[in-house]
């Protein structure tokens, strides 16, 4: 049989019962009206009705037995009255119907009633699976998508890791570069201990430390315990140049109240300087181009 695309699955299988005289009264009725306003419907019972009577006919067309006629005459003469027939007008079918033979051979139609019930499970398991399927196939395709969304995001993640990777690679080199230059300048610092010299307060505990930078020329001086200079007098530097005829001004300084101080100085010269002893003295307030006052500290 021919389904129409225009009828859905519940007014086909509606069809097929109603071709195979399986609705109930009240239904077939229903279906009936519903047939005679829409003549695509009723081509559709037609073409149901003639499929199920060409499988009928290709049985052989044995007569059921007397006593299952007589039986079923004997039911029809006694089912009461309480469901008349509902009038209806007649209509002329759209397509010819072959004249039915008068004598149905029942085991065949049971047949084809089967046949018609089993097409109509197979259609709706098929449109069942058909349902699944697609919806199977929205989620692969969901989870296709997902995947490939977190496939990019993987790439991105090693990419920026082998950046980072990279960068600290790069650091590390410029750490150890910087390690080994620092590394490099102070073994090339010399230093110098200063000690109180018999011009000091022989009670004085007072020390310094000079880091002296010979590739530079330039140095670094920490005291501490060194008493702050009387007023009008200042503190200076003296580097002591073997090559020389006079010590080099360091610059002068001046203590905190704690008796510390820290000064970076670079000494006066036109010539390289060659430093191997360090002075300090206590000289007029601004400092004298040559030491003039008593020597405080000194070391080499």
């Amino acid at each position: 049989m021919n389904a129409q695309p225009e009828f859905d699955e519940q007014t086909q299988e509606r069809a097929a019962l109603h071709a195979l005289g399986l609705l109930a009264p009240d239904e077939t009725a229903e279906f009936e009206r519903e047939m005679w306003t829409r003549p695509g419907l009723r081509n559709l019972v037609q073409e149901m009705r003639i499929g199920l009577e060409a499988v009928a006919r290709t049985e052989s067309k044995r007569e059921a037995p007397r006593h299952l006629r007589e039986t079923l005459i004997e039911q029809v003469s006694n089912r009461p009255a309480s469901n008349p027939p509902i009038t209806f007008p007649a209509y002329v079918p759209e397509t010819p119907v072959a004249s039915r033979p008068t004598n149905i051979v029942w085991l065949p139609w049971a047949a084809a009633a089967s046949f018609a019930l089993l097409g109509s499970i197979f259609f709706f398991q098929r449109n069942a699976a058909r349902t699944e399927t697609k919806t199977e196939m929205v989620k692969a395709g969901e989870a296709t998508q997902q995947l490939s969304l977190a496939t990019s995001q993987t790439v991105g993640l090693n990419r920026r890791l082998a950046d980072l990777e990279a960068e600290t690679a790069k650091l590390r080199a410029e750490t150890s570069r910087l390690a080994q230059t620092q590394a490099a300048s102070w073994s090339k610092l010399r230093v110098a201990a200063l000690r109180t010299t018999p011009s000091a307060n022989p009670a004085s505990l007072a020390g310094g430390l000079v880091l002296w930078d010979a590739d530079q020329g330039t140095g670094m001086l920490n005291v501490r315990n060194l008493p702050p200079a009387p007023a009008g007098k200042d503190y200076q530097l003296w580097v002591v140049d073997p090559s020389q005829p006079k010590p080099l001004n360091g610059g002068v300084f001046k203590t905190n109240a704690d008796g510390t101080a820290q000064i970076y100085f670079r000494p006066t010269s036109t010539t390289t300087v060659r430093a191997d002893k360090f002075a300090i003295s206590l000289e007029p307030e601004g400092g004298r181009p040559v030491a003039e006052g008593p020597i405080f500290m000194a070391g080499d």
